[in-house]
């Protein structure tokens, strides 16, 4: 995901680069530090210059704006095509249904056919057995008994008609036998038709397959890509949402600078010189120091997190003006202080905060409350020059203490 870089300078100091990402604390608290920059510098910067600025907020929010149709067409478009290619999977299911009832049909019939053409073939066998013996009776008896008729001068009318009537009977079975033995031949043809045809619905059905397993590879690519540019579309979401936001807290803190009288650093006392002797913001034991690690060392602590009683008074470290007080993702109410030449401190966790942006506290003051609402209740502070975090434990005494 693209980081969106917000950048404020201010006269005669580096310019502050603060680079916005999605998701928890890193997003909001950039966001946070941007539009503070923006509020601590915009005395020394001229109106002229911080709509110059709006206007470059804008141009982003337009930029980021089009990303998210892009993704959102191209969204659209997976969609349509992973439907289309469904529907067309529906139909191709279809058809290798049809081809699989084809295929069962030609298995039922060759089974049928080899069942008929058995019979058959038994048949043949059994009648051309049964001429077979009638043959050799006939032979074994006919050379006797003609002898015995001529000898005898049996009725040789008689004698005709028998052999009339086996030889009608014979002619008969052996036209039989042959009847059945084409009828066999027959049936051994329309089994080769109906192997021929299941082969071919075999191959079609193999190719079918084929292309259903292609369509289920793609439609898993595209149900992928799909979720993927979900996944961007809801992260360029949260960005724009996010710059929009800055957008109207930057507007919103322009037509208040307007009717603010100019500032200047020299109202706050020289934040440099009160190194090693500031107070510490919030009565409680420090769980967590500048640049230990965090989240199994993958991050490091860019400040000093407390463990406090709840709903601890949060106290102003020194003398300032407040540039940001809102709600942040992962911190809470988080509200931040400028106490000039480019020094700010921030104080995350709160419940409920006591400043505005604009208000001008003095060191002591109570700013806010800390909460419970994560494992314990605390406050995470900051201070930060430049931009850059620093550590508090070089500016704030050893003890913490609170006011009564």
């Amino acid at each position: 995901m693209d980081a969106v870089t917000l950048s404020v300078k201010r006269p005669g100091s580096c310019r502050w680069l603060v680079h916005v990402r999605r998701g928890g604390a890193l997003t909001g608290l950039a966001a946070a530090l941007a539009l503070a920059a923006g509020a601590a510098s915009a005395n020394s910067q001229g109106l002229e210059e911080r709509e110059a600025e709006l206007r470059s907020l804008r141009a982003r929010i337009q930029e980021t704006a089009d990303d998210l149709e892009k993704a959102s067409a191209e969204y659209r478009h997976l969609d349509r095509l992973l439907s289309e290619s469904e529907r067309s999977a529906d139909r191709l299911l279809d058809r290798l249904r049809d081809v699989q009832a084809r295929m069962e049909e030609r298995r039922a019939q060759t089974r049928q056919l080899r069942e008929q053409s058995r019979i058959l073939e038994d048949g043949v066998r059994t009648e051309r057995q049964q001429i077979a013996q009638q043959v050799r009776a006939l032979y074994r008896e006919g050379r006797g008994g003609l002898l015995k008729l001529l000898l005898n001068q049996e009725d040789l009318s008689t004698t005709n008609r028998l052999f009339m009537y086996y030889k009608r009977v014979n002619g008969e079975r052996i036209d039989y036998v042959r009847h059945i033995a084409s009828r066999a031949r027959d049936i051994r043809k329309l089994q080769e038709r109906a192997r021929e045809e299941l082969e071919r619905s075999e191959a079609l059905e193999r190719k079918y397959i084929d292309s259903m397993n292609r369509y289920l590879a793609s439609r898993k690519a595209r149900k992928r890509m799909l979720a993927e540019l979900d996944l961007m579309i809801g992260a360029k979401s949260e960005d724009l949402d996010a710059l929009r936001r800055g957008e109207r807290e930057l507007a919103a803190l322009i037509e208040r600078l307007k009717t603010l009288p100019p500032g200047a650093d020299g109202e706050f006392p020289p934040f440099a010189r009160l190194r090693g002797i500031l107070p510490w913001p919030v009565a409680g034991e420090i769980r967590a120091t500048f640049g230990a690690d965090r989240k199994g060392r993958i991050l490091r602590w860019q400040g000093v997190d407390f463990q406090t009683a709840p709903d601890a008074p949060v106290r102003a470290i020194s003398r300032g003006r407040v540039v940001f007080a809102d709600g942040v993702q992962g911190l809470g109410q988080l509200i931040i202080l400028d106490h000039g030449g480019d020094y700010m401190s921030l104080y995350g966790n709160n419940r409920l905060l006591s400043r505005s942006a604009g208000d001008r506290v003095e060191a002591g003051e109570v700013i806010g409350w800390t909460a419970g609402g994560q494992e314990r209740p605390g406050l995470y502070f900051e201070i930060r020059h430049r931009g850059i975090p620093i550590d508090p434990a070089l500016w704030c005494r050893e003890k913490t203490t609170e006011k009564a």
